[in-house]
């Protein structure tokens, strides 16, 4: 199975190394997913990992924000579900003062985050 989403992330923070470096240099995505071993899940659960935080963080403030949170999918035609976990957490950082969405597809999200730092 093709890991769609993932080659897009990687693509897309290509894309932000050149095209915003200092931002790049504050960008990370919290390893949340992925499938992995009942020891290691349940480890990573004490340690702190939490289901539905976005993919994701642009740790710049801007605006009126104190940085970019995105739940990252696959481009259209892939349609995978934001999940209740995911929709609570983008509730609960907007509610603190980020900026957070959902972004299908490369393209989606680099029209955000371009929008983003020209606040």
């Amino acid at each position: 199975m093709r890991d769609l989403e993932g080659q897009e992330q990687e693509q897309l923070f290509s894309w932000l190394r050149v095209q915003h470096p200092d931002a790049y240099k504050l960008t990370f995505h919290p390893p949340n997913g992925g499938k992995r071993n009942i020891q290691t899940a349940n480890k990573l659960k004490r340690q702190g990992v939490k289901a539905g935080v976005p993919d994701i963080f642009v740790m710049v403030p801007k605006g009126e924000y104190h940085g970019l949170m995105i739940e990252f999918k696959a481009s259209p035609p892939c349609k995978t579900a934001v999940s209740a976990n995911q929709k609570e957490w983008i509730s609960r950082l907007q509610e603190q003062g980020y900026l957070a969405t959902v972004c299908r597809g490369i393209e989606a999200a680099q029209t955000e985050i371009n929008n983003y730092m020209n606040l």
